[in-house]
Parts: structure tokens; C-alpha cells; sequence
């Protein structure tokens, strides 16, 4: 069935090793995003409110304007593998400091997490994983995988969808 899979899908077998392990790591990364920008999202609105979301969406964008400029000046210096694990380490830290700022009762915890979100993994993280995964492609057949490996993104955001009252029961057990 997986050879049929991967005929109807233009992939070729020296392409299967490296295709699942990068469709692996990009569902599993989409998967715990939308499980985690659902609980940045619905906390934001309820502990800092709906009138201060026009900012939180203005300040994001410019953090974000800054964050890609920083990106641009190391885009092209370091290797790809390492970028996207200095993306992933700030994504981690700045995910601890806004969980410890939680545990204290901090206001400033869920504006922080929106616009961490919203910079390291919407901006940075999606303008780096082509980049990343290019390395591993070349043009032509990255042309063929790319489309196969984006579906992990949907099917992803399906499968946090229809968890997510599973997810939402165990945590407020």
C-alpha cells in the first residue's frame, strides 16, 4: 500500500527515508502549534481582553518586521540545520518564561506567548522551513515533494482539531 501511496504520489523511493522523517517533524510541530495557539488565543481573550487585541496584532507585526530583519542578517551565515535549531531553542525559552510567568499570575504572560507565537512560529519558523528542507531536495524534486509535504501542515491541523476536546478533558482533569 505505501508503494502504491508513493506512486500516486511522485515520490521516489531514495526520497521516502527523508520525506517521512521531514513530514514527521513537520506534523508534530503543527500539531502541538495549534493545540497551543487555540490556549494562547482563548487565554489572551479572557485574562487580557478583546480591546487590547488590535495592539497585541500591531505589536506582533512589528516585533515580527524586527525579527525577520534580525533573521536576514543570519540567514545566510549559518548552515540551515542550526538556524532552525536556534528558531526552535528561542521558540522552547521563550515558551518556559511565558508558562513560569503563568504559574505567578503575571498579566504579561499571555501578550508575551500571543506574540511569540505569532513571531517565532507563523513568521520565522514558516519563512525557515523551506530553507531548511530545501537542503535535502534538489530543484526539481522539491517541486514533486513539497506539495506532499505541506499536506502534513492540514492533516496536522485536522487531527488537533478533532482532539482537542480530548486534549482539553485530560488537562482540566
Amino acid at each position: 500500500m505505501a508503494l502504491s501511496w508513493s506512486r500516486s504520489l511522485n515520490v521516489r523511493r531514495s526520497e521516502r527515508p527523508r520525506l517521512a522523517w521531514l513530514y514527521a517533524m513537520l506534523f508534530t510541530s503543527i500539531l502541538g502549534c495549534v493545540w497551543g495557539e487555540a490556549v494562547i488565543e482563548a487565554g489572551f481573550l479572557r485574562n487580557v481582553g478583546v480591546k487590547y487585541l488590535p495592539l497585541a496584532i500591531a505589536g506582533s507585526a512589528l516585533v515580527s518586521m524586527g525579527s525577520l530583519s534580525v533573521y536576514n542578517l543570519f540567514a545566510d551565515r549559518i548552515a540551515n540545520h542550526r538556524l532552525l535549531v536556534w528558531i526552535l531553542a528561542a521558540g522552547v525559552l521563550g515558551l518556559a518564561a511565558g508558562v513560569l510567568l503563568l504559574a505567578e499570575g503575571s498579566w504579561i504572560a499571555f501578550p508575551l506567548l500571543y506574540v511569540l507565537d505569532s513571531v517565532l512560529i507563523r513568521d520565522l519558523l514558516n519563512v525557515h522551513w523551506p530553507v531548511y528542507v530545501n537542503d535535502f531536495f534538489d530543484t526539481q524534486s522539491a517541486k514533486r515533494v513539497f506539495p506532499v509535504l505541506s499536506s502534513a501542515t492540514r492533516l496536522a491541523a485536522i487531527v488537533a482539531g478533532l482532539t482537542m476536546p480530548l486534549l482539553t478533558r485530560a488537562l482540566s482533569s
